[in-house]
């Protein structure tokens, strides 16, 4: 029985297709007698059914993905593979969903996974976020050049619609020339969630649980899934007495190294945004402006670099330069 349409919008599932689901999910969990609740995520590129499968007495069994474009389709079959490759954690088990199917059924991919528990997670990073990401660092460490990662942020943003914008244009060029000069080093990296927010996990008595890994990657820097959450909440949800400083990102006094990946996450993670948003006056694209800016002005200031000489002279903009006036 389809119990719930929880939607704005319409989406067509042939009989034939909802009876293969419930097939599935009876051969998969046992229950003779599922319920569904549908829910069609933000229309555009990455857009996907997601079914809560129930018992008749409402305990969930489990989630299933199905995709409804293309892109949606590779993000889903990302997610199975990330799922797949987590559960090989020990650190991890109980934290992350496990995979109950992930295949092509009746023509199309499907991702059927367990649930986790029902209660909202805090909007502010705690010791317990800290201490879960702790443990998703440890599955697959590595360690790159910071130069590496400048050199990947770089070709991305090549690729931005936000390049047809003057402002932001000349805001990268000044940014990525002083994120090349504070990245001087190696960075911790590993695997990454990616989406690392409040709406994609539940506080458990154990620690976290933590779900939606579409977005996950292996070799990025440790330390953007903590300043993704803090951007998203901050610029969505307004949490934070310092919401609209930079210095919000850090508990403590800011390194240069993490300056660099700051800017870095910034301007990558705003790129993506466009690409899904399709609107760079999106809040979250506008506060990562204003952010990148307040940043940069403060690296001149601490540093006494003038902005005009980032791209002229850039390995004056050194680490030992920017700290040394740190006391000032």
């Amino acid at each position: 029985m389809w119990a719930t349409l929880n939607t704005g919008s319409h989406v067509h599932l042939r009989t034939a297709g909802a009876a293969q689901i419930e097939q599935l999910v009876k051969q998969r969990t046992g229950e003779p007698n599922p319920l569904f609740a549908m829910s069609i995520g933000t229309a555009g590129e990455y857009r996907k059914l997601t079914l809560q499968a129930m018992t008749p007495s409402g305990q969930v069994l489990g989630f299933l993905k199905i995709a409804l474009t293309l892109g949606a389709e590779a993000r889903i079959r990302a997610e199975a593979s990330a799922l797949h490759l987590l559960s090989t954690s020990r650190d991890l088990d109980g934290c992350v969903p496990k995979v109950i199917f992930a295949g092509d059924h009746g023509g199309q991919f499907v991702l059927f996974q367990t649930a986790g528990p029902k209660r909202a997670s805090s909007k502010f990073f705690t010791s317990t976020h800290k201490e879960f990401l702790t443990k998703l660092g440890g599955v697959q460490p590595c360690t790159r050049v910071g130069s590496d990662i400048v050199a990947e942020v770089s070709s991305e943003w090549e690729h931005s619609d936000l390049r047809n914008i003057p402002e932001w244009r000349r805001l990268a060029e000044r940014a990525l020339s002083c994120a090349r000069a504070l990245t001087n080093g190696d960075v911790a990296c590993g695997i990454a969630h990616g989406d690392f927010t409040p709406w994609n996990m539940r506080p458990m008595q154990s620690g976290l649980y933590v779900f939606d890994w579409e977005s996950m990657s292996v070799r990025s820097p440790l330390v953007w899934d903590e300043f993704h959450f803090r951007a998203q909440t901050m610029s969505l949800l307004g949490c934070g007495e310092r919401s609209h400083d930079f210095s919000a990102f850090f508990e403590d006094q800011p390194t240069p190294m993490s300056l660099g990946l700051l800017i870095l996450y910034l301007l990558r993670s705003s790129a993506h945004l466009l690409g899904e948003q399709r609107n760079h006056r999106h809040p979250g694209i506008t506060r990562r402006l204003a952010w990148i800016s307040s940043l940069l002005r403060h690296v001149t200031a601490k540093g006494r670099i003038p902005e005009r000489d980032w791209d002229v002279f850039p390995s004056q903009c050194t680490e030992k330069r920017i700290c040394s006036s740190e006391g000032d």
